[in-house]
């Protein structure tokens, strides 16, 4: 038997049920992790980093850091991630 597919409606439908429970970040004053920090200090430095961290540590913040550093100097800069998924996040 074919299967058919799901109604955009539905799908909406049950994306909006998913979505519901996930709330919001509360408000307040964001202290870096001591990773983060030492990341920023070595690209403060001149030196190039990598950043190796669990899913959802805080690598991207890292990387939105630098560029900020980067384009407040007049430079450019040119930022890939592997994944769509963590694209669509931007």
């Amino acid at each position: 038997m074919k299967r058919r597919p799901r109604s955009k409606r539905y799908l909406d439908r049950l994306s909006l049920q998913f979505l519901s429970g996930m709330g919001e970040a509360e408000e307040g004053i964001f202290v870096p992790s001591p990773f983060q920090k030492e990341a920023l200090d070595a690209l403060a430095e001149g030196r190039d980093v990598i950043v190796s961290a669990p899913t959802g540590s805080g690598k991207t913040w890292i990387a939105e850091r630098a560029i900020e550093a980067l384009l407040e100097r007049g430079k450019r800069c040119w930022y890939t991630t592997p994944l769509k998924a963590l694209s669509n996040q931007k």
